[in-house]
């Protein structure tokens, strides 16, 4: 049984927004990983704002 052209479409879009998904979750990951790296460097007040980037 062959998927309609429609339903191919619908297939592929589908893959498309979990795609998009899987990265932005990737992205926010890094970034929740980053703001607890950053907070635990940053002493006991806390204050990120003074931590600078080490990977550049």
């Amino acid at each position: 049984m062959e998927a309609s052209p429609d339903g191919m479409e619908l297939h592929e879009t589908k893959a498309e927004v979990y795609g998009t998904w899987a990265g932005t979750n990737r992205v926010f990951a890094q970034i929740i990983s980053a703001l607890n790296k950053a907070a635990k460097e940053g002493g006991e007040n806390g204050d990120v704002r003074s931590i600078q980037r080490q990977d550049h």
